[in-house]
């Protein structure tokens, strides 16, 4: 009796003395875990839009000195056609105006150049992931669907390796009253580790079979892939109405051809 006493007392007192020396329990670590695993995977959704905008800063950067660049040259050969031609005279009116000009574009330029290498810089400084294992994957997926015309439910095809992982195209046909619709998505297949995901962006492209028309395309950004939501995508892509028809171009053979370009950040 003493013994079946004193086990509850036992227990109590061990919660007790545990608390009392900051050891933490399990469902406390396995909280906390969740927690950073939360705070990893928006920490590589902020990451990536900053990388996003840095390089977007610096493409716009580029085209402007590349603009300048040409406006110099455009300038320097008015410069020489007027030597050439013997209406170019050196002094305060005209030929130090032009040369003016120029001087004040280079001096422009380097100071765009000086604010790109800044840029660039802080891009680099940016770490992307934690560790080598969370670098991101980019990668492009091609599938051609047959007898679309007669697809019925979910078709999955065109596997590519990302991040570790097989992925592919799926479509499937959707009826929204008597309107009908074609779905798109990018899946992951499993089965893979509970603890595995990874953040993604992606755009979905319906090519026309006239290569000189531009795709049909829709973009989708910020989502996570993980064992409970391992196909992302767009419902209601394409009217099959929009699908079909002839001046779109779509369909060929009652064929239809999808790419899916695609970059992943592994949290895991």
């Amino acid at each position: 009796d003493f013994l079946v006493s004193t086990i509850p007392s036992f227990f109590l007192f061990r919660s007790y003395f545990l608390s009392m020396i900051g050891v933490k329990s399990t469902e406390e670590l396995s909280k906390e875990n969740t927690q950073l695993r939360k705070e990893l995977a928006k920490r590589g959704v902020e990451l990536a839009e900053k990388q996003n905008e840095l390089e977007t800063t610096i493409k716009s950067l580029q085209t402007v000195i590349a603009l300048k660049n040409q406006k110099i040259k455009d300038l320097q050969r008015k410069v020489d056609a007027m030597i050439a031609e013997n209406h170019f005279k050196v002094n305060k009116e005209n030929g130090n105006k032009e040369f003016e000009k120029i001087l004040n574009l280079q001096k422009e330029l380097v100071m765009k150049d000086v604010e790109i290498q800044k840029l660039k810089k802080e891009s680099v400084s940016i770490p992307l992931a934690i560790s080598a294992k969370n670098e991101p994957t980019q990668s492009t997926l091609r599938a051609k669907f047959k007898n679309i015309s007669k697809l019925t439910g979910a078709n999955s095809v065109s596997k590519v390796a990302m991040a570790g992982r097989e992925w592919c195209i799926q479509i499937r046909m959707k009826m929204d009253g008597t309107e009908k619709f074609l779905d798109a998505f990018l899946e992951v297949e499993t089965p893979f580790p509970p603890s595995w995901s990874c953040n993604a962006f992606f755009t979905i492209m319906l090519l026309r079979h006239k290569s000189e028309k531009t795709p049909y395309s829709k973009t989708v950004k910020n989502v996570v892939f993980n064992a409970k939501d391992y196909v992302w995508g767009l419902n209601k892509y394409i009217s099959y109405e929009d699908l079909l028809l002839a001046d779109n171009h779509f369909v060929q053979d009652d064929s239809i051809i999808i790419e899916i370009d695609a970059k992943v950040y592994p949290t895991e």
